[in-house]
């Protein structure tokens, strides 16, 4: 399960690379955000569809309430 991410937890990584999913954003910023808490090595190992499906779900923190309805 992932939660929101603070501001401060997006430290380090590039808000564009996030959106377009870059797999090194990814593995940055999941272990911070999962609970139960993966580590780096355990989201370098996960299947690539749970992987851009993770991602997707950190894009869609970081939209606004009329990003997400235009995109829909």
């Amino acid at each position: 399960r992932l939660r929101k991410p603070t501001s401060g937890e997006l430290r380090g990584v590039s808000l564009a690379d996030v959106l377009q999913m870059q797999t090194d954003a990814l593995i940055t910023l999941i272990p911070r955000l999962s609970n139960p808490s993966l580590t780096a090595t355990e989201v370098r190992q996960m299947d690539p569809a749970d992987l851009v499906q993770c991602g997707g779900e950190i894009a869609g923190f970081l939209l606004t309430k009329r990003a997400k309805g235009e995109s829909e």
